[in-house]
């Protein structure tokens, strides 16, 4: 009997020990990357001298600005193997942008002067991340 109760007890002790936790983590949908090209004659001069690009685009929208992210790279100035992040400041040239519902608008202007900034004189490869992210 005391055989039975103690092989009882150890086949419950291992049976509650097996027992573990899973954490189930479910991903988040994933991010979206889109790619442009900006041409030296598609920058617009702007009252202040500074040059502007804006890209039209659905992939902004209420709910981006909300609750996701959005990181912008251009192609680096000087080594077309790398990027760089926006905002930033190369030589005499800053560049930022700002999003907004429909759109995404990149600036250049030269940080001495702003009244006597070049046109931006290569091609420019843009990437656009948008990150998503859920509401809590």
């Amino acid at each position: 009997m005391k055989r039975i109760l103690l092989l009882l007890i150890a086949t419950v002790t291992l049976g509650l020990t097996s027992c573990k936790k899973d954490t189930i983590i479910q991903e988040s949908s994933a991010g979206k990357t889109y790619y442009l090209d900006i041409l030296p004659s598609d920058w617009v001069k702007n009252t202040n001298g500074s040059y502007s690009f804006k890209w039209n685009t659905n992939a902004i929208n209420d709910d981006v600005l909300a609750f996701d992210a959005v990181v912008v790279y251009f192609s680096h100035p000087v080594d077309d193997k790398t990027d760089i992040a926006l905002p930033y400041t190369f030589n005499d040239e800053i560049a930022s942008y700002q999003i907004a519902p429909g759109y995404i608008q990149f600036d250049m202007q030269s940080k001495s002067n702003i009244s006597t900034t070049p046109r931006p004189p290569i091609k420019i490869l843009v990437k656009v991340v948008v990150l998503r992210s859920d509401k809590v």
